[in-house]
């Protein structure tokens, strides 16, 4: 199936509009026009599929629904990322995405090089990331000022991870004891390119941190991410 997204939806009409970047997908890589047949999500857990109506100035849709899956979801998979390049940030959200990440803060800590508070470049990477992989929840993404902030964010999470290559627990064993809890919260933190400072490994765990290792080789940020997003999916199927 070939998804598309948008949020500008007209319930009493029935019919759907989609803005310029999502149109350019449809119309010339696609190669969909007027009378065509599309699916879409909302993000918010509804597959709608729908006939082209008008592609001049607007691109239109007539709808109906045909699935729908629980809003909000019924659990997270929360992934906490100390800022990092933005081209490895970038990669690092798409993969963790497809693999099922539904929620993402990005936080400034000690070690971090690189900030940013502007997420619309990521909302069409997370867009384009469901659509691949066929997911109709569409990530949300919270910036936290700092790792003090984004601990606070989370306090509610009962299933909380720090990711810690010196850690005496191995990642596979604790996910393991997770399988009959995998409807619930699970969020994992994971340090910047520099890593985590000894005090902030020690306020998370004042917050209820397990560090737990990830390998016995040092992973980059990303590639602990994806890790991560791999366990926790796993788990959930």
């Amino acid at each position: 199936m070939e998804l598309f997204f948008t949020n500008a939806i007209n319930t009493n009409q029935s019919e759907a509009e989609f803005d310029s970047f999502e149109s350019q997908h449809i119309l010339k890589t696609m190669r969909k026009s007027e009378g065509n047949s599309v699916h879409f999500t909302d993000g918010k857990g509804k597959l709608f599929q729908g006939r082209i109506t008008e592609t001049k100035p607007i691109l239109r849709v007539h709808y109906k629904i045909v699935n729908q899956v629980p809003w909000p979801p019924p659990s997270h998979s929360i992934l906490g990322i100390g800022f990092i390049r933005p081209s490895r940030l970038d990669y690092m959200i798409e993969k963790t995405t497809e693999l099922g990440i539904n929620k993402f803060y990005f936080y400034a800590s000690r070690y971090t090089n690189y900030f940013t508070d502007n997420t619309s470049r990521w909302d069409k990477i997370t867009r384009q990331a469901i659509k691949q992989s066929n997911r109709l929840y569409l990530p949300e993404i919270t910036i936290s000022p700092d790792f003090s902030n984004f601990l606070e964010a989370v306090s509610g999470v009962k299933h909380k991870f720090l990711a810690d290559q010196t850690a005496s627990k191995p990642l596979a064993d604790v996910l393991n004891s997770l399988r009959k809890k995998s409807d619930e919260d699970i969020v994992f933190i994971i340090g910047p390119e520099g890593g985590f400072d000894e005090n902030e490994i020690k306020l998370a765990q004042y917050h209820n941190f397990l560090p737990v290792s990830f390998s016995e080789n040092r992973l980059r940020t990303e590639t602990a991410a994806i890790s991560a997003a791999s366990y926790i999916n796993l788990i959930r199927n």
